[in-house]
């Protein structure tokens, strides 16, 4: 079954995938493989952020940057799935039958961005013989017009590898990932043959070629390759070749055998490591041997100032917030530790956490823009002109990630109202198949956001992020955004009217119903939630749309920057004071034993379960 299969088949899972009762609540926690692939995986990706903004911002568009630059994103999509994914599923316990289609979902993407990337590492090895031998039998693939269907044919091979082709399932019991659900049938029906050809062919090729290109270095001086560089970065050259050529064919060859032959827990756990690896090795060699990018590297994160003096200089309306967008951008860390938290099996199964899920997978991202981007680009001074790539590219996802902030903001209102008052017939929304249809709309409107509007761009001025870039060039109305527009407008109104009604009928019920102590201050905790959240959201799209149109004074645009901040980062705090079931989860995961015997967890409805 392929994650296309489930999609038309209404997220129903076939009767191979379905599991017994004994597996549903059989949890295998094994914490200390958990905190290593978790923290392993966040520092990896942490170091990889600054090499492809460097590749990103670099004006060469040579085909060794673009295959690099594509390879980086296929690389972070697996860290996050083969590390940060493993290491909360071991810490949770929870294998296939905990959570089937959310790890379906996650196995798909990780199994067609390994394969993908498989295709990206033979191109660069591809490219890299050619560097050193213009005469190379494959150098005509890299040329402009057939590099640009080589790339159009790995995109389409992506595509085909995540919707088409079998998923990758995790077990915790043996912390890795099996095409296999472990659910005591014939293993010999969940076989994916393109993975075993993929793995076969990156394996046979990458050595190949690597192999060619060693040994073309070590005794061959060909007309493309002059002796000075030679001698200076052979070695270099060599041992990224053997390093990365390493990790990727020893992967490869383990998971083929996994899915055919019995493989000890030591080889499973070997073939984890350097599935791992093989997209992590990556930004230590960018960053220990190529010198190029360590150095753009050392100077995008150390230097305060840039050389042009016009880049240099910050407005005084800007020095207030920088410190701000700084500061409140580690609350992403408090953050990743409450989507942990949802993520039980016991909170989960509730359709107003699948939808807080959907949002911190929203806020978390948009945390990085508009607080830790906005006050690195604030206190560099940073303009679009130094950077208009990179500020373009994290513009979109920042527009379309607000899209998915609002949507599902929503559909949480919604959600919280069908559990609270039965009576108006809206409950099915959130039932299967229903709930996960509305899933695939939330994420499938910050996608049309990212690619098909006009993005946010970064003004250092102002300290705040806009449509026009600033440039004067052309009429500042060409940058109006019409689709912000529609989903401010309309997320104001909704949310106001939804939370409105909300706080509404607990009060008239509360007058006609007697409650104990307990349900009273649940229901003024839900309250507080939603007066805080939807304030902070109506007014930051209120704000933001009225810039687009009218002029703002600077302590306007400040507030509104720093309404964006509160609305994807405050949340986590509103988690941590005002919703006990999430913070005992918590305390669960940081605090010794001995420190939790006041933090229960407790079961509340839907509707008092529910973001904020």
């Amino acid at each position: 079954m392929s994650l296309f299969q489930l999609l038309t088949d209404f997220f129903e899972l076939p009767e191979e995938y379905q599991c017994p009762d004994s597996l549903t609540n059989d949890y295998f926690v094994r914490l200390r493989l958990g905190f290593y692939f978790l923290l392993s995986g966040i520092l990896l990706i942490l170091l990889y952020i600054p090499c492809f903004i460097v590749m990103l911002k670099s004006k060469s568009r040579n085909p060794s940057f673009r295959v690099m630059i594509i390879l980086a994103v296929f690389d972070i999509i697996n860290l996050a799935v083969n590390s940060v994914s493993t290491g909360i599923f071991n810490i949770l316990g929870a294998s296939f039958c905990q959570y089937p289609r959310l790890i379906f979902i996650i196995g798909a993407i990780g199994n067609g961005t390994w394969m993908a990337g498989c295709a990206m590492c033979i191109l660069l090895a591809m490219d890299r013989c050619v560097e050193i031998n213009s005469k190379f039998f494959l150098a005509f693939l890299f040329h402009k017009k057939a590099f640009r269907v080589v790339l159009a044919v790995v995109g389409i091979y992506w595509m085909y590898s995540v919707w088409f082709t079998k998923p990758l399932l995790f077990s915790a019991r043996y912390s890795s990932w099996f095409f296999d659900p472990k659910v005591n049938r014939d293993p010999n029906i969940y076989r994916n043959v393109p993975h075993t050809i993929n793995n076969l062919v990156v394996s046979a090729s990458t050595t190949g070629l690597y192999i060619y290109m060693c040994v073309f270095l070590l005794y061959k001086k060909g007309k493309s390759t002059n002796s000075m560089w030679m001698s200076r970065n052979k070695n270099q050259v060599i041992l990224q070749a053997v390093i990365i050529c390493s990790f990727h064919a020893l992967a490869a060859y383990i998971y083929v055998y996994m899915q055919f032959f019995y493989s000890p827990p030591l080889l499973i756990i070997l073939g984890q490591l350097t599935w791992q690896w093989s997209n992590g090795c990556f930004c230590v060699v960018y960053l220990t041997i190529n010198k190029s990018i360590r150095s753009s590297v050392k100077k995008m994160l150390l230097s305060y100032r840039f050389p042009n003096p016009q880049v240099g200089v910050i407005s005084k309306t800007s020095s207030m917030p920088k410190e701000i967008a700084l500061i409140t951008g580690n609350v992403h860390i408090l953050y990743v530790l409450c989507l942990i938290a949802m993520l039980k099996r016991e909170l989960i199964r509730h359709p107003a956490y699948k939808v807080m899920v959907c949002l911190a997978l929203f806020d978390i991202p948009s945390i990085f823009i508009a607080c830790i981007f906005t006050g690195y680009f604030g206190y560099s001074g940073i303009y679009f002109c130094d950077y208009p790539r990179l500020i373009f590219v994290l513009g979109s996802f920042g527009f379309g990630l607000w899209m998915g902030c609002t949507f599902s903001c929503s559909a949480l209102a919604l959600c919280r109202i069908s559990g609270v008052n039965t009576n108006l017939e809206i409950s099915w929304i959130f039932r299967s198949p229903c709930i996960y249809f509305l899933i695939v709309s939330i994420f499938a409107l910050p996608s049309y956001g990212i690619f098909f509007t006009e993005p946010l761009i970064f003004r250092t001025e102002y300290m705040s992020w806009f449509f026009d870039p600033g440039t004067g060039l052309v009429d500042s109305s060409n940058y109006h955004n019409i689709s912000q527009v529609i989903n401010n407008a309309a997320e104001s109104v909704i949310t106001t009217i939804l939370y409105a009604y909300l706080v509404f009928y607990i009060i008239r019920n509360r007058t006609n119903v007697i409650l104990s102590a307990h349900d009273v201050r649940v229901q003024r905790q839900v309250i507080l939630q939603a007066a805080i959240i939807c304030f902070f959201h109506s007014l930051a799209s209120i704000i933001y749309t009225y810039m687009q149109f009218f002029y703002s004074p600077a302590w306007l645009l400040i507030f509104a920057q720093i309404s964006w901040h509160i609305c994807t980062g405050f949340v986590t705090i509103v988690y941590l004071t005002l919703n006990p079931t999430i913070r005992s989860e918590v305390v669960k995961l940081i605090c010794p034993k001995k420190l939790q015997g006041a933090n229960q967890v407790y079961h509340f409805s839907d509707a008092v379960r529910t973001r904020s």
